[in-house]
């Protein structure tokens, strides 16, 4: 299920009339960048707190449990299983304009080098097909039967990491310092008090914004230490401004 428009305009309405705290982020911007970049940067910012409003909704949040994936899975098998024994039977009937029809499709396969069995004198799609059937078999073997999808805090931390690109996009810098003395922690501070202060007004999102004292270098820290690539480069703005990471 998408997320109607109407909801992300009325969202992105609210944080825009938030006339402090939009003031307040191009106050963050302007401690790194220039005042050429400002627009194309609040434009920037705002756009991913759009995204992250987004990822907010019941309908963007995973689902928890594997279960269904599982029976999805036990069903490809079966139907796998079942493709592939009656297209032996079609195919070991040996009738000519069988062979014929279905050998251009059959033969096209590109067999791997992984080590899966298969039969030398079967076509090669039916290795193909027999091969999946088996790997969803273990599939289904090996996903166990615990809680799956995101972590709680991975929409503020797409938020956070989007941010950081748009920071190094235009500093040139590798990575984006978290500590609350830096310039990129009070950016993101700010994006986060104006989301905070909106975020009563959209009752259906599960916004999970740090919340307390020291909950946003925690959570900073947390999600750049946990990450290999803990800022990426943010393409909108360096198109725009020139700008790029080393």
């Amino acid at each position: 299920m998408s997320v109607r428009p109407d909801e992300q305009h009325r969202f992105d309405s609210a944080l825009r009339k938030n006339a402090k705290g939009i003031r307040n982020i191009k106050q963050a911007i302007l401690l790194w960048s220039d005042e050429l970049y400002l627009d194309q940067i609040l434009e920037s910012t705002l756009f991913d707190c759009g995204l992250y409003y987004s990822a907010c909704l019941p309908e963007a949040q995973p689902r928890r449990s594997r279960a269904p994936l599982k029976r999805s899975i036990k069903k490809a098998n079966a139907l796998a299983e079942e493709l592939v024994w009656l297209l032996r039977q079609v195919w070991d009937s040996r009738d000519p304009t069988v062979r014929r029809v279905l050998e251009p499709v059959l033969d096209q396969y590109v067999r791997g080098r992984d080590g899966i069995p298969r039969e030398a004198l079967a076509p090669p799609l039916l290795n193909a097909l027999d091969e999946l059937s088996l790997r969803l078999a273990l599939l289904e073997q090996a996903l166990p039967n615990d809680i799956g999808g995101q972590l709680p805090q991975s929409a503020f931390a797409e938020l956070a990491q989007s941010l950081a690109g748009i920071y190094c996009t235009i500093t040139l810098a590798r990575t984006a310092p978290t500590s609350k003395r830096e310039r990129f922690y009070k950016y993101v501070a700010a994006v986060t008090d104006v989301i905070a202060a909106v975020k009563r007004q959209f009752p259906r999102a599960r916004f999970d914004l740090p919340v307390g004292k020291d909950a946003l270098p925690k959570a900073l820290s947390r999600i750049f230490s946990d990450t290999a690539h803990p800022s990426k480069c943010g393409g909108r703005v360096r198109r725009n401004a020139g700008g790029a990471c080393p």
